[in-house]
């Protein structure tokens, strides 16, 4: 009997850890504010003074107010600036973007895909440079200028890596098949024993 309540737990745990591993919550570090243009050469400065290894430019999307967008698509970032967009979702007095969401849709060639690992936040005569714990591949995350003084944004930069996926994935209904598998021959075994 007690086989079976311990090859039911497996078998809840197993069900209900695939959604809840994918419930995890983008973590943002702040890294700090420098008195520049944030350009590639002077993001890798400041990340070599953090301890933290170079990294490549993506692209940028340049703001007047509440309206953003890429001043050209390809302005010279490893990435198309169109994969990116800004919503400002909060404008001071005189209508400056001090806060809001920015979306990366994700870009995917062949076996390699695109991160995001870090990302600028500039404004008046310096930017914010923040790190994403766990990079992503796509998705929305919130910014605003609160650590310049809530100065009106002049732009975001992004900045990351690509990697080569894995060639072979195994869907989660396969793990699932392999974990039931493995615990109806656990099962088998006790029972051999047991008789």
């Amino acid at each position: 009997m007690k086989l079976k309540g311990i090859l039911a737990a497996a078998v809840f745990l197993a069900f209900a850890a695939g959604p809840l591993a994918e419930a995890n919550a983008v973590t943002i570090n702040h890294l700090g504010n420098f008195g520049d243009n944030d350009d590639l050469a002077s993001v890798n400065i400041a990340l070599s003074g953090l301890g933290k290894p170079a990294t490549n430019y993506l692209g940028k999307q340049d703001c007047d107010n509440d309206l953003c967008s890429s001043t050209t698509p390809d302005d010279g970032g490893d990435l198309n600036s169109d994969l990116f967009s800004i919503d400002v979702t909060l404008l001071k007095e005189d209508e400056e973007a001090i806060g809001g969401t920015w979306t990366f849709d994700g870009f995917t060639d062949g076996d390699l895909t695109w991160f995001v690992q870090y990302f600028t936040v500039k404004a008046g005569s310096g930017f914010a440079l923040y790190e994403i714990i766990e990079p992503i591949s796509s998705g929305t995350i919130a910014w605003d200028t609160s650590d310049l003084d809530n100065k009106g944004l002049s732009h975001i930069s992004w900045f990351g890596f690509s990697e080569d996926e894995p060639t072979t994935e195994v869907s989660e209904p396969g793990i699932l098949a392999l974990l039931g598998a493995g615990l109806l021959a656990i099962g088998a075994l006790h029972r051999r024993r047991v008789a």
